[in-house]
């Protein structure tokens, strides 16, 4: 029984260490093929990103006017929607309940994904509105995009702390302030046994995809710099991104390891 236990434990580190190899043989050739495509349509390729590149530079400013008026429309319709099912929370019965703050977190949930995800293609947008060769260009393209610009963050970012005021008005229970710095710590020490699970399957979720998602945006940097000269910037923040996520991971991973031995 011992050697069968033996044999299969062997059996299955051999199969993963076949699986390793052929999922690098399968990385390496589609980063062969994207290499090879690459080469052939160089040309084609650095003068539809020159052309992308060129129209939005040139449409920056109404582009980032468009996103202020988005984040306001954003912001009202989800907030107003959420209010709507927390008034209606205080007014219905017991046998409701759950179906409105489905609801309810469906439209938070959704205003909370938007105001973020604006946040960050204002930013985007923003920085394609440089370089501009000459300097009084530079300066007056700036003050004409730093305003919209602003003002979506600005929007969004109130948006994101009404929506934490509102939810703290549905559950009196909920901690913390949105504008406070450890509004993260105390807003987990808040929440119950069940809710603190969904975050951490959903947390664990995240990590693994970026784990994966960083490596191949890595691999794309890369091969954009080799292949169009695109900068070194890309290739370094994303490289300190992924060895920072997996460094402060393995760092807590080790210390509540030692927390539940110690218990």
């Amino acid at each position: 029984r011992m050697s069968n236990m033996t044999e299969k434990r062997v059996e299955k580190k051999m199969n993963s260490y076949l699986k390793m190899i052929l999922m690098m043989c399968l990385g390496g050739a589609i980063g062969a093929v994207f290499g090879v495509g690459l080469v052939l349509y160089e040309d084609g390729m650095a003068g539809m990103l020159q052309a992308f590149s060129g129209w939005m530079r040139a449409y920056v400013v109404p582009i980032l006017w468009v996103f202020v008026a988005a984040s306001l429309v954003v912001s009202i319709v989800c907030y107003r929607k959420a209010e709507s099912y927390v008034q209606k929370m205080d007014e219905e019965d017991d046998s409701l309940m759950e179906e409105l703050d489905q609801r309810y977190e469906a439209w938070s949930s959704a205003g909370m994904l938007a105001s973020s995800v604006l946040m960050c293609l204002s930013m985007v947008i923003f920085a394609f509105g440089f370089p501009v060769t000459e300097e009084e260009a530079a300066y007056q393209r700036l003050g004409m995009t730093v305003i919209p610009f602003l003002a979506t963050v600005l929007v969004c970012v109130m948006y994101q702390i009404a929506a934490v005021r509102q939810l703290r008005r549905k559950d009196p229970s909920k901690k913390g302030d949105a504008s406070d710095l450890h509004f993260e710590k105390e807003w987990i020490e808040s929440c119950d046994e069940a809710e603190r699970m969904v975050i951490y399957k959903s947390s664990y979720k995240a990590f693994t995809m970026m784990k994966t998602l960083l490596m191949i945006l890595l691999t794309i940097a890369m091969l954009g710099q080799l292949s169009f000269g695109t900068g070194m910037t890309a290739v370094v923040l994303l490289a300190l991104a992924n060895i920072i996520m997996l460094s402060v991971y393995s760092a807590y991973s080790m210390k509540f390891q030692k927390t539940k031995f110690a218990d």
